[in-house]
């Protein structure tokens, strides 16, 4: 005698993750390289670091196709500010982030700025340019500064 019961759980996808039946709500995220015949239930697709579920939350996959959602991915592969050291990341409900890359260093913005006086520093303003000394970052005037009071050792 066939089960019916058993014979309709084999007729159901598995879930990639847990290999158990989805019975309810299908999960199949659809961002590329990701296969998209690959099935979750909602809850067994969750980011790798915090293992919330990323069922309706933007996630993005790393290099190896793992799952992150986009806080825990900023966090684990963005640049890290060579002067505050914390990571630089968007804000809260953004996705994009502007940072500086200078001498192979990357800085936020807000802290690309003199060492001496604290003046932002940009090199698309006048009178802003980094004036580099021993891989410190400095305004004009304060790397001539510097630079005197060295000579006068």
């Amino acid at each position: 005698m066939r089960n019916i019961k058993v014979d309709y759980m084999n007729t159901l996808e598995k879930c990639a993750k847990c290999d158990m039946p989805i019975i309810y709500k299908t999960f199949r995220p659809i961002e590329k390289p990701l296969d998209p015949l690959k099935s979750y239930h909602p809850l067994c697709f969750t980011c790798l670091e915090c293992t919330k579920s990323l069922d309706g939350i933007d996630f993005t996959l790393d290099k190896e196709e793992k799952a992150y959602c986009i806080r825990c991915y900023y966090e684990k592969f963005s640049h890290t500010c060579a002067t505050c050291q914390k990571n630089i990341v968007p804000k809260e409900n953004e996705t994009e982030v502007d940072r500086v890359v200078f001498m192979d260093r990357s800085y936020h913005v807000e802290c690309y700025k003199c060492e001496d006086c604290s003046l932002e520093l940009n090199s698309q303003i006048e009178g802003r340019v980094c004036y580099p000394l021993e891989e410190h970052l400095f305004c004009k005037t304060c790397n001539l500064n510097r630079l005197k009071a060295m000579k006068t050792k």
